[in-house]
């Protein structure tokens, strides 16, 4: 305990799901990061600070990107949430 914490705060309504997500083009196959990509690079960076880091969805739930959100995990297996915190 007693550690700094870093909080990146993103509200999951306020962009498109293209934005939050990011997006393939299907024509070069090139793949464009959104928001979330960022944020999880960002998170994931190599650093010799000792801290916490935590990405908080503030905004209204919606069933929608939540739903995206577990479907992105299933089929990438990187990243799991072992609980949703409703405050």
């Amino acid at each position: 305990m007693g550690l700094p914490t870093k909080v990146y705060t993103l509200n999951p309504k306020a962009c498109s799901v293209i934005e939050l997500y990011g997006f393939l083009d299907t024509a070069t196959r090139d793949w464009t990061d959104g928001l979330l990509s960022n944020i999880f690079r960002e998170i994931n960076k190599p650093t010799d600070k000792k801290e916490r880091r935590y990405i908080l969805y503030d905004g209204d739930v919606d069933a929608l990107w939540i739903e995206n959100m577990v479907c992105l995990n299933l089929k990438k297996k990187e990243f799991v949430f072992r609980s949703f915190v409703f405050l």
